[in-house]
């Protein structure tokens, strides 16, 4: 816990959230689990430790303006620091650990021009600088900013209202960092904050690394809202849902996947009653007696959230079918959304208006629209970014377009209802040595929706003659569950052949037991796929993948 030998004045502390600032009076708390103990932190206590943290920081000489690093893993200090410096005026530059955790301190102060380096105890102040502060180690030697430097980042940000840097992924797939607008901060938290309807009885997960936007924007809207906090990390996520018992959860498709798989491991004829009896309550009309009725057939699925779920909502990459279905048999409300880290959340399915295979309505009405090429453009008034730091102009200018709009490098289609789709990346469209082009994520559904695939990917393009696809299987699988699969691949390979023209056809599959994680170097942090290092990883088996019945020929 933040401590300090200084007094504190008994009159109200308001947080500063961006965008608000509830004062003391909130009856809200933040409990954390760090895989053996809960602790309960009233928000009225973290308004005193807000206050601690910026005594603490002042008298370092820090000043409204200053670029401040911030590098560590979740805890509770980190997010009291974030607060601390957006109520000071500072641009909290917020590092991800496993990029740069093994970057030196001078590299990071030198590259941002940081007054301050914010750490844990965990990462350490590893050259002994005066100018890095270990954030939940009060009882260290006293701080002293960094003699101040105009490298860049200073004068990228001077005139704006930026008040945080990410590191994003974004449009390209590389990583980049990404000034942040208060503006537009603000109108991503009101949209989770007011669209959700969260409420004084919910509780929201922050389990994802802190460094992950989306995650901050749920620790904002919950303050907005006197929500209680639940904080945790990745490593213990599983575990904190039966601690924690949440009522709000956003993860990616893999969270939910996950879930599924402890489903699908169940005996077969188990599986087939209990969908055969969830399908045929589908028929009721009494919704009430349904939802109770499917509760009670997936008691376990519920348990393992903790009992308590009100929404789940999931987004970044594209969630399997098979999974939305799962979920709702289960009667779990999982929803898919739409967003970027450049402009916020886009688009989201909700309880009265959800379609599984969409990402729901625009948020902002009018606001997205389609190029000739079907590539999404946004129009908003406050962009959740304002633009790239050390990007090349002309790099920077294909996603934040001239004009005020916003390029997002992905393609859609809106249907006759308004509901939009996702149909694949620009980027990632593979040219034949035919001609044609291709959307990989169009031949992809198939092979995903197949149980026991856990990813699957289109490769082709440049000296590969035809389309491969690289299908990943749960590395733990039994040989006859892989030869299942592969029996089950080679017919929605046939299926997808039969929709396709001849040169877009699959001509040959491989199947791995090579996990596509972050670990691997096969996804990125954000667990999309990161196209590029799978074709390098399979260059050699390419060539010699196993030949797909109804595929082009090749020689």
């Amino acid at each position: 816990m933040i401590q300090s030998t200084q007094t504190v004045n008994d009159s109200p502390v308001n947080i500063f959230v961006p965008f608000s600032a509830p004062s003391r009076e909130l009856r809200g708390s933040i409990t954390t689990f760090d895989g053996r103990t809960v602790a309960r932190i009233p928000f009225a206590q973290l308004a005193d430790d807000v206050a601690r943290a910026r005594e603490r920081l002042v008298r370092t000489g820090l000043e409204p303006g200053a670029c401040v690093g911030v590098l560590g893993e979740n805890c509770y200090e980190w997010m009291v620091y974030d607060l601390a410096l957006l109520s000071l005026g500072c641009l909290s530059v917020c590092f991800p650990v496993d990029e740069f955790a093994t970057k030196s301190e001078e590299e990071l102060a030198e590259g941002y021009d940081l007054s301050l380096l914010l750490v844990t105890r965990k990462v350490g102040n590893r050259g002994g600088h005066a100018w890095v502060m270990v954030m939940n180690a009060p009882e260290t030697p006293a701080a002293t900013v960094r003699p101040p430097t105009d490298n860049g980042l200073r004068r990228r940000v001077r005139g704006t209202d930026a008040c945080t840097v990410i590191f994003s992924s974004g449009t390209s797939g590389r990583l980049k960092a990404l000034l942040l607008s208060r503006a537009g901060v603000d109108v991503t938290v009101d949209a989770l904050a007011n669209d959700w309807e969260l409420t004084r009885g919910d509780g929201i997960l922050v389990a994802l690394p802190l460094s992950i936007f989306q995650q901050r924007v749920m620790i904002f809207a919950a303050l907005r809202k006197d929500t209680d906090i639940l904080l945790t990390d990745s490593v213990n996520l599983f575990r904190s849902f039966k601690a924690l018992r949440p009522t709000i959860v956003l993860g990616p498709p893999a969270l939910f996947e996950a879930i599924e798989k402890r489903f699908l491991a169940l005996p077969e004829l188990r599986r087939r009653a209990l969908l055969l009896v969830s399908r045929a309550l589908g028929l009721f009309t009494w919704k009430s007696l349904r939802a109770r009725l499917r509760r009670w057939l997936f008691q376990s699925t519920h348990e393992a959230f903790g009992g308590r779920i009100r929404v789940l909502l999931t987004g970044s990459a594209p969630s399997k079918p098979s999974t939305l279905d799962f979920f709702e048999f289960a009667g779990l409300p999982l929803f898919q959304a739409y967003g970027l880290a450049e402009v916020g959340f886009i688009a989201w399915n909700r309880p009265a208006r959800n379609r599984f295979s969409s990402v729901g309505h625009p948020i902002v009405p009018n606001s997205v629209s389609l190029a000739e090429d079907q590539e999404i453009i946004l129009s908003l008034p406050h962009p959740q970014s304002i633009g790239y730091f050390g990007v090349e102009r002309s790099e920077e200018a294909l996603t934040f377009l001239p004009d005020g709009r916003i390029a997002t490098g992905d393609l859609g289609k809106f249907d006759q209802e308004g509901y939009l789709y996702i149909t694949g990346r620009k980027k990632n469209i593979i040219l034949l040595q035919s001609g044609e082009k291709v959307h990989p994520e169009t031949l992809e559904v198939d092979l995903a929706a197949i149980p026991g695939v856990e990813r699957a990917v289109v490769v082709g393009g440049g000296e590969i003659p035809a389309l491969v696809a690289i299908v990943a299987v749960d590395p733990e699988c039994t040989a006859e569950q892989e030869a299942r699969i592969r029996t089950d691949v080679q017919s929605a390979i046939n299926r997808v052949n039969l929709r396709v023209k001849p040169a877009s056809r699959i001509a040959r599959f491989i199947v791995t037991r090579v996990a596509f994680r972050p670990e691997t170097g096969l996804v990125t942090r954000n667990l999309k796929l990161d196209r590029q290092a799978i074709h390098r990883r399979f260059e050699r088996e390419l060539t010699q993948a196993e030949p797909a019945a109804g595929g082009v020929q090749t020689s």
